[in-house]
């Protein structure tokens, strides 16, 4: 069988798997709900297999976009195909960010707060306040001024606060609202500023 017939074969082969993929990310999906909604379960270990399965599937992709590149005369796929994937691998992308990844948090969010709303899911420029939204710092307990959300578990604190917060617990500093399922320390790097919630404060401040 020549190279470019196994080629062939594992292309077939790695479409396949690419299907497996996304029936394991729906049903991962759909068995996190099922477990939430009755009370089993924590969000940390769907939001753990959710992301083993996307780097699986980066990794078929990667393993594809490397198969289906030309070779120069005198080279040896097996060769090339190592080196392309081992500079693919060190530029691997935020699998925090994959929109499956976000889907998933999203619904377990409704799923466990089902009154209240997820901030930076509304495809408008401003928050829909149909739903009264919780604009104290869980740390400080004071209202935020300048809100920043942790990307992992979505919460938000007040930025100075929990800068504080971060340099007095360092590795032992876990998202301090209660009943959070996020066991990973809190990292400056895991704060982004919460535009939507900050102009939902400031518009707050300016109507009364």
């Amino acid at each position: 069988m020549s190279e470019f017939n196994l080629v062939d074969d594992a292309v077939k082969s790695l479409n396949s798997i690419e299907e497996y993929f996304k029936v394991g990310m729906d049903m991962t999906t759909e068995v996190a709900l099922d477990f939430l909604e009755n009370g089993q379960g924590e969000e940390k270990e769907f939001r753990n297999m959710a992301t083993k399965l996307i780097q699986l599937d980066n990794d078929i992709q990667n393993i594809k976009k490397a198969i289906e590149e030309e070779l120069d005369d005198g080279e040896c796929m097996e060769d090339v195909l190592h080196a392309k994937l081992a500079v693919m691998k060190s530029n691997e992308p935020d699998f925090q960010q994959h929109e499956k990844l976000q889907e998933l948090n999203e619904r377990m969010f409704r799923a466990l707060h089902p009154d209240e709303t997820m901030l930076g899911t509304c495809e408008d420029d401003d928050i829909e306040m149909t739903q009264e939204i919780n604009t104290k710092c869980p740390y400080t307990g004071m209202d935020m001024v300048h809100p920043v959300r942790n990307k992992l578990c979505g919460h938000n604190y007040e930025r100075e606060g929990i800068m504080q917060y971060i340099k007095q617990r360092k590795k032992k500093a876990k998202c301090p609202l209660s009943g959070c399922g996020n066991e990973k320390p809190v990292e400056e790097s895991d704060l982004v500023e919460n535009k939507e919630l900050k102009r939902y404060i400031e518009k707050n401040k300016k109507s009364k």
